[in-house]
């Protein structure tokens, strides 16, 4: 550059170098020159030059460089980004709705839903070819346009619906003054016809629930109810949304068994114990009522084997159960006196009949002059004095004795754990109260015989004998001395 500046080619030199200053650093420097006096023969005889630091300058212009590079960089990352959910539409308009922004996957879902090769700069509403939708689209940019930011669940499409899940978020430059939205959209349409099809199936299931005659509950691992039938519901007397989501225990069994039940369900859900496949508790009704149900019950699993509730059908067998009880009663009952029956003495005889019971005394009574009550002031006046020695008995024996009514006339009582002489006193209890009572026609009187086991070896059924013919022994004795 100096050899062309010395040939006159050019005015001046003006290059940027780096050298080495005094304090060991390297600096750029701005190096300029021009020649100012020349010889008669057109050499150089003077120049005239100056030397800038301009280290700073290049340092400030290399960094510039970088940020270009750099935000170059990011806009391609960014675009590369946006570009690489294949399911994920992201676009921008401004407030005209002309596109700012648009990936791939936009472009392409435009092209396939309304044939439209969409541009950076021209209005989106446009380029949506059916009415409803271009009113739909329109309603929805607006409401972010005001400023809400929110999300939906749209239908879109020319000949086929397409179902997408959007959100959409206004664009606020400074001053917070909105210029445009963005938009984030996935299409969901197999999700949404898996979820129609889930549906349609659990609604036809739960039909065929419906129909049957069973209480069907699912219980999930907390024992909230997930599912009812209409049976259960009409049981309970609440409608499925009012049983939904609450927890079984806490509503629908009683206080004081709740606690119980709950623990054997946490057991099986939570620590894999084995549950009866059949029992039978008390369910609350709305009303307070108590409904005995008879559930069969089976352990829900998922995929992986691991629990994740109990499904349970119950039959209301309160009613079932009141006849059985009350056909028990009558099996076991005299339906004149209420006292136990001759069936029920005779097996409770032989149950009893072990060294825990002894001694083990037996009464044996038979009321007297009856027949003469009967044939004179007709069967209900009998049936009246039955019913007064039979009040009487039962009012008279502890709770673990067993009175029972022999048959017509005779009456039996078996005492364990009682000697001879407590079966006497027993006996003068119900004698003295026998006689404190009045009647408007009849005699009120009873004859009594005893019999007791002391020993294992004794057999029950002598003792019973030994009291009968003991019974009619004083029988004839009260004739003879009256």
């Amino acid at each position: 550059m100096l050899k062309q500046v010395f040939n006159k080619e050019i005015p001046f030199y003006e290059l940027e170098v780096r050298i080495k200053h005094k304090n060991g650093k390297w600096i750029w420097v701005l190096d300029k020159g021009k020649v100012i006096s020349w010889d008669a023969n057109g050499s150089p005889l003077l120049m005239l030059g100056s030397h800038t630091d301009i280290s700073r300058i290049k340092n400030i212009s290399s960094e510039l460089g970088k940020s270009k590079k750099t935000q170059k960089r990011v806009e391609l990352l960014l675009e590369s980004s946006l570009n690489s959910f294949d399911d994920i539409i992201v676009l921008s308009i401004d407030k005209n709705y002309c596109y700012l922004y648009f990936n791939q996957k936009h472009k392409d879902t435009m092209l396939a839903l309304y044939g439209s090769n969409v541009k950076i700069g021209i209005n989106l509403l446009n380029q949506v070819t059916t009415i409803d939708d271009r009113i739909k689209a329109k309603r929805c940019y607006d409401k972010a346009l005001s400023g809400e930011a929110y999300s939906v669940v749209d239908v879109y499409g020319k000949e086929e619906n397409f179902y997408f899940e959007s959100t959409y978020s206004p664009i606020y430059e400074k001053e917070n003054e909105i210029i445009g939205v963005t938009v984030f959209s996935r299409e969901i349409t197999d999700r949404i016809k898996q979820e129609k099809e889930l549906k349609y199936e659990k609604e036809r299931a739960l039909q065929y629930l419906n129909l049957a005659g069973s209480i069907i509950v699912v219980l999930d691992k907390q024992g909230n109810v997930s599912l009812i039938n209409k049976k259960g519901c009409d049981i309970i007397g609440l409608s499925e949304e009012e049983i939904l989501g609450k927890n079984w225990f806490d509503n629908f069994i009683p206080n004081e068994i709740a606690e119980d039940v709950k623990e054997v369900f946490h057991k099986v859900v939570f620590k894999n114990n084995k549950m009866a496949k059949y029992h039978e508790n008390i369910l609350v009704t709305s009303k307070l009522e108590h409904k005995l149900i008879s559930w069969e019950n089976s352990i829900l699993y998922d995929k992986n084997g691991d629990v994740t509730g109990l499904i349970s059908s119950g039959n209301d067998i309160t009613e079932l159960r009141e006849k059985d009880d009350m056909l028990t009663y009558i099996s076991y009952h005299d339906q004149l006196t209420g006292l136990y029956n001759r069936r029920f003495f005779e097996e409770q005889l032989k149950r009893l009949d072990n060294p825990r019971n002894l001694p083990l005394s037996i009464i044996i009574g038979d009321v007297n002059e009856l027949k003469l009550t009967n044939d004179t002031f007709g069967h209900k006046a009998g049936d009246k004095l039955l019913m007064l020695i039979g009040d009487i008995i039962s009012t008279s024996i502890r709770g673990n004795d067993i009175a029972s009514r022999w048959g017509g006339d005779e009456f039996s009582i078996l005492l364990p754990n009682t000697g001879a002489d407590a079966t006497n006193t027993l006996i003068d209890r119900i004698q003295k109260k026998i006689k404190e009572v009045s009647i408007e026609y009849g005699t009120l009187s009873i004859s009594f015989g005893t019999g007791t086991k002391n020993e294992i070896d004794e057999d029950v059924n002598l003792i019973f004998n030994s009291a009968d013919a003991n019974m009619y022994q004083n029988k004839t004795d009260n004739i003879i001395n009256k």
